[in-house]
């Protein structure tokens, strides 16, 4: 089920928080904290995404994760 939501600023504070905490070890954009972070604050428990730097930060974050396509 897809649900629009507005971005709250417990969402962006929480981007930062991990952008603070992970990005210099991941690597990740702020693009990819910020849907990480949505996703939490959400109340997420599964995230899907093809991207691995977003993929990476979801699965520090004990996120499920969709399984990647065989090449």
């Amino acid at each position: 089920m897809l649900q629009l939501k507005p971005l709250s600023h417990a969402i962006f504070a929480r981007a930062r928080a991990l952008s603070l905490q992970t990005t210099p070890r991941l690597g990740t954009r702020a693009a990819d904290t910020l849907h990480i972070a949505a996703a939490l604050e959400l109340g997420s428990n599964v995230f899907l995404s093809f991207d691995v730097r977003q993929r990476k930060l979801a699965h520090t974050m004990k996120l499920k994760l969709n399984p990647m396509p065989q090449k």
